[in-house]
């Protein structure tokens, strides 16, 4: 038994320092010291009680890292906007001359780019609002996901290793409890993810939602198979997202079916 959990956490490659896995239908906590791992057994619920606080404190650390950083950085950006729209008259006197010949066109490369990373700004803040908001109020899908999108690619492995595909109509809007709309997304996202962090892999992931009150999520890595009584730390964290995906869906009035390339909300 030893050595057959012994070789069983050889085989996880890159992980955290600290994690858990499941090995036999049992579950463990672990702590990596340089190449050698410390591990023990838990309990089933205290195993669950401990990765609920671990991935709710996770969801906490990145929205209020996202906000810092759109904070910090954007009190920057908008001045700089609006001087580049003081300039707009004047460019526009001097464009054709000679001396300033292509001069106006950088001018508009510069103005339109920084356009675009303040509306890249606004669907943070879209996304960042939705997620302090606990009661019921429409959301626009297309600027939720972009935001969501922006926010969740400032993880290099993500930006890096899930190529993203969003089909979001313009008017497409749901009514729904706004906190908990956020967290299906996150913990939905955070099962795929897990799957390719610290490993040489990618995954298509694909966003759509029309005008219904419906939003399907797909990639090849749908539909999963947590069936396994060994469980590596990185499909053991896909298996717990996904589990706390359906508790918050079933908490608060967000139906969802598994088809055999995604899931689908309903609201």
């Amino acid at each position: 038994m030893k050595n057959n959990i012994e070789n069983f956490v050889k085989s996880f490659g890159k992980v955290d320092k600290n994690g858990f896995f499941k090995f036999e239908g049992e579950f463990y906590r672990y702590k990596k010291e340089a190449d050698n791992f410390v591990f023990s057994k838990l309990k089933c619920e205290n195993f669950y009680d401990l990765f609920k606080i671990v991935a709710e404190s996770k969801l906490d650390l990145f929205m209020k890292t996202v906000e810092g950083f759109i904070h910090n950085t954007n009190g920057k950006l908008t001045p700089v906007f609006s001087r580049l729209g003081l300039l707009e008259s004047k460019i526009e006197e001097v464009k054709d001359f000679p001396e300033f010949r292509g001069g106006y066109r950088v001018y508009e490369k510069i103005f339109n780019s920084v356009k675009v990373l303040i509306e890249i700004y606004d669907c943070i803040g879209d996304f960042l609002e939705a997620s302090t908001f606990a009661g019921k109020k429409p959301i626009n899908l297309k600027r939720f996901f972009e935001g969501y999108y922006h926010a969740v690619i400032t993880d290099r492995e993500v930006k890096h290793n899930v190529v993203f595909s969003l089909n979001i109509s313009e008017n497409a809007n749901i009514t729904v409890f706004n906190n908990a709309f956020v967290k299906t997304v996150y913990f939905l996202g955070e099962s795929v993810f897990a799957q390719i962090r610290g490993k040489e892999k990618s995954v298509k992931y694909e966003i759509s939602a029309d005008n219904t009150n419906e939003a399907e999520f797909m990639s090849d890595i749908f539909p999963f198979d947590f069936n396994s009584e060994d469980l590596d730390p990185a499909m053991l964290q896909s298996s717990m997202y996904f589990e706390f995906f359906k508790e918050v869906c079933q908490k608060n009035e967000i139906n969802f079916e598994e088809f055999d390339s995604g899931i689908r909300i309903k609201i």
